[in-house]
């Protein structure tokens, strides 16, 4: 059996691209985004729940996390919470990407300094990494 392996030429380049933290539950969803996101050229890291994401946070510094709201453990308002405080100077951009459409819930990820909450059902993963890209400053691929 012949196995090819997609590596984008960002990858193999010494170009360092941004490092993101991909936050979901849903193995399924996060495998989706996270494809797109090396796709793209991204250094990806994931975490299933807000408590693994807080574990990394602690020992990894990233650019971007994109955080998923409704999870087991710490929800998505929780990690932000406990990251804030623990990185009060962080310059790390934070999307929400939740089909949660709370106005409340909303305002509260705002106040945290959430850069953006996005609907997740409204974006295809191609569509969140022009989203991220943008957020980053960086021209997304065609």
């Amino acid at each position: 059996m012949i196995v090819a392996i997609f590596i984008p030429p960002s990858l193999t380049q010494n170009v360092a691209m941004p490092k993101l933290l991909l936050v979901e539950d849903y193995e399924s969803i996060r495998d989706v985004y996270f494809i797109a996101l090396i796709e793209e050229g991204f250094q990806v890291d994931t975490a299933s729940s807000g408590a693994e994401a807080l574990d990394k946070t602690a020992h990894s510094e990233y650019d971007l996390i994109c955080l998923d709201m409704v999870m087991l453990g710490y929800s998505g308002i929780e990690f932000l919470e406990a990251f804030r405080v623990r990185n009060p100077d962080s310059k790390t951009k934070v999307i929400i990407l939740s089909n949660i459409d709370s106005p409340k819930i909303v305002e509260r990820a705002k106040a945290l300094a959430a850069d953006q909450y996005l609907i997740k059902s409204h974006y295809t993963p191609k569509q969140l990494t022009a989203v991220i890209c943008k957020e980053l400053d960086l021209t997304p691929k065609a």
